[in-house]
């Protein structure tokens, strides 16, 4: 009944836009004599003008209509209905392409809407202008343009090659990879692909196809390339073109395409037409489009095995699938300890020869252990793939076998070497760009500090804890896993709920695959809303590797009500306006005094002014003071950064009250009403410039 009343209620505003449209334009000529002084272009340009104001207008209003400010997120209820969705979705998929064609129809049919309402308006005045048939010639001829012209702006944001093209990588050439592009081309013949097929190297891992009309752009990832056998590479690369040729990919596709590009047809009328008045009725078709955006890429990975199955080799297929797979659970495991990207004075020259190096290394160590979370990986709740255990079953095969040992041509081997070397220049080429800054802020000051502590420590110096977690910190990031641990245990020691050393132990455990790793994020969470959102990710991403149900279990329970705390009070609670109305704050003495000396330790000279102010969240579940810091004109963002990281970490230990810590410039709304707040102004050196309207903040702690 509700799709009825939808599509009757369309019908009837179109027939009213249509009318209002006609009769308007024959309105403003009739009773405007002047118009007819004006040459039929003239009129032309007039009704345009006006027509391009009503989209501005029109398009104001639907931001007014469709604004979210302020509305809460139920995770709970959005849960169970993408559930609802997704079951719905796999038992009936033949009606939800269907209804992904209607909506492909209905962009159409808006766009024949913007452009008949245009030609509506254009005849009227046209009619009117004279009794000769110009106008409406003029009108007719206007129409086949605007239609025309949407139609060519479509077609070119579907075959734009630049589009396609990554950043300063040239597609391969027949004289560079002869092997590679040859197998390319005689595996696309196979699979029935009749585009002509361009292909990229990218670095690290990866293969993918995109289908552009008439071309085919391949992205090869050169891991994969070095790691995949001739045989091997063959069967994904009939995968991908199996991708090509799905009409179900094809449907995705082209949805994808307009969707994403008709805003550069409609523009903003039609965007607020469909979202105020067509809504209803092409929400029916449309609002389950994320849903069926995964649901179809599981669907289309099963379909191009099958296309694998028929055309190709089952086994080698697998053995390819589970090379990938271990090669993206070693890049997803913790770097090699104590190798730091910048601990060379010079840029790493072989950044890919020597990843692919302590793959190989890791894979003759840990293979068995590799295999094992291969056969019990669980399938994420929305993920688009299927895991490696599910595809070999829908492949009928038992057993597979992974050997790096080289048996293919010269020619093939050479051209994976060379294909090594080119990243590792790519590599090269981007370390080479501002390489001195980033060894200075990732490796030469972390090391400073860690010599400077161990000279302490050896000197029988206590230091306060805020320095022990700051050192941890640095260990941890020029990959000293060691000493971070270590010291994580001494921090835990000392202070048992301190987030930041149950977060970097619990990362550390999860890299072994301890699942006591799972706990110490839980109790990092508990204590720092910081670590919610990473915290989650964390602990999902680890269990549905290690095939963990009953902890996956737990953690779906656990994570939804953080999470929409999160979204909702915490979101709310850390963004500063001018029209939150803050006031003085409320901490009380010493722990002000603190405040404000760890803030001249650890801004320096960098920092030219520091309120303090009090605020609550419009929920009225969260209220507590922020820090917000106004930085010297031209001040080094990289020693900013780090100080207000360090200053993050202070407020992190302050316990049983709620902190942030905000940015903003001289001379913003912001700082204009925090200047007229009694006491805001704790640290003033006289100095700032410049301009924005809110602050957001990068630390602070749940109220207990």
């Amino acid at each position: 009944m509700k799709k009825k009343w939808a599509v009757v209620l369309s019908v009837v505003i179109c027939a009213a836009v249509y009318a209002g449209a006609y009769c308007g334009g024959a309105l403003c000529a009739r009773n405007l004599p002047a118009l007819r002084e004006y040459s039929v272009l003239g009129i032309a340009a007039i009704a345009a003008g006006a027509f391009l104001a009503a989209e501005l207008v029109a398009g104001m209003v639907c931001r007014i209509v469709t604004a979210k400010k302020n509305k809460r997120i139920d995770l709970h209820a959005q849960r169970e209905e993408l559930l609802q969705n997704k079951q719905q979705a796999l038992s009936d998929y033949p009606r939800m392409r269907a209804g992904v064609r209607r909506a492909i129809g209905f962009v159409t049919f808006m766009h024949v809407v913007n452009t008949l309402l245009a030609f509506f308006t254009l005849f009227s005045l046209g009619l009117y202008r004279s009794e000769s048939n110009a106008g409406a010639i003029l009108a007719v001829s206007l129409l086949v343009f605007y239609f025309g012209y949407g139609l060519v702006l479509m077609w070119f944001g579907t075959q734009d090659r630049d589009r396609f093209a990554p950043d300063g990588i040239s597609p391969l050439t027949e004289e560079a990879y002869p092997a590679l592009l040859r197998m390319v081309n005689e595996t696309a013949r196979e699979a029935s692909i009749r585009q002509k097929i361009t292909v990229y190297l990218l670095p690290g891992c990866g293969l993918s196809v995109s289908d552009a009309g008439k071309h085919c752009y391949l992205y090869l990832g050169v891991l994969y390339f070095r790691a995949l056998s001739a045989d091997e590479l063959k069967q994904g690369l009939l995968h991908e073109f199996g991708h090509a040729g799905n009409r179900d990919s094809e449907l995705y596709n082209r949805l994808d395409r307009v969707m994403s590009r008709y805003g550069m047809v409609g523009s903003g009328f039609m965007t607020a037409f469909a979202q105020t008045v067509l809504f209803p009725w092409i929400g029916i078709a449309v609002k389950k489009w994320s849903i069926f955006s995964i649901v179809a890429s599981a669907v289309q990975e099963q379909a191009a095995d099958a296309f694998v199955r028929t055309h190709g080799d089952k086994a080698v297929y697998v053995s390819a699938l589970a090379k990938i797979n271990m090669l993206d659970i070693e890049m997803s495991e913790p770097a090699v300890e104590g190798k730091c990207l910048f601990a060379s004075p010079t840029p790493c020259s072989d950044v890919e020869t020597s990843r692919y190096e302590t793959f190989l290394a890791d894979f003759a160590q840990r293979e068995a252990l590799w295999r094992d979370l291969l056969s019990r990986e669980i399938q994420g709740m929305f993920a688009s793939h299927p895991t490696f255990r599910m595809r070999m079953e829908d492949m009928g095969e038992q057993d597979y076998t992974v050997s790096f040992v080289p048996a293919d041509s010269d020619d093939y081997q050479a051209e994976q070497k060379k294909a090594l070397a080119y990243a590792d220049a790519l590599i090269e080429k981007d370390l080479k760009e501002n390489y001195e800054a980033n060894r200075k802020s990732a490796y030469l000051d972390p090391m400073e500090r860690i010599h400077a502590y161990e000279a302490k420590i050896a000197a029988g110096e206590q230091l306060p804890l805020l320095d022990t977690v700051n050192i941890m910190e640095d260990y941890y990031g020029v990959l000293n896993y060691t000493a971070t641990e270590a010291l994580a245990e001494q921090i835990l020691a000392q202070s048992p709920t301190n987030p930041q050393a149950h977060w970097f132990r619990g990362l550390l455990r999860l890299g072994r695959y301890d699942e006591r790793g799972i706990d110490d994020i839980y109790a990092a969470i508990a204590e720092s809303d910081n670590y919610i959102q990473s915290g989650y990710d964390a602990i999902g991403t680890f269990c549905c590797r290690m095939g963990l149900a009953d902890r996956l279990e737990e953690y779906r329970e656990k994570c939804l009500d953080p999470i929409e705390y999160s979204l909702n009070e915490w979101d709310d609670f850390s963004t500063v306006r001018a029209s939150d109305h803050p006031e003085a704050n409320t901490v009380p003495e010493p722990r002000l005094s603190g405040i404000i000396e760890n803030a001249k330790k650890e801004y320096g000279n960098l920092l030219a002014r520091l309120y303090i102010v009090h605020k609550r969240a419009l929920s009225g579940q969260l209220d507590g003071n922020i820090l917000i810091t106004v930085p010297k004109p031209d001040v080094d963002r990289d020693a900013w950064n780090e100080s207000s990281h360090r200053m993050f970490l202070y407020l992190d230990l302050i316990e049983d009250e709620l902190y942030g810590l905000a940015e903003t410039d001289s001379g913003s709304a912001l700082e204009k009403l925090l200047a007229g707040i009694d006491g805001a102004l704790v640290i003033n050196n006289n100095e700032g410039d410049a301009p924005p309207e809110e602050a957001k903040t990068t630390a602070g702690r749940k109220t207990k």
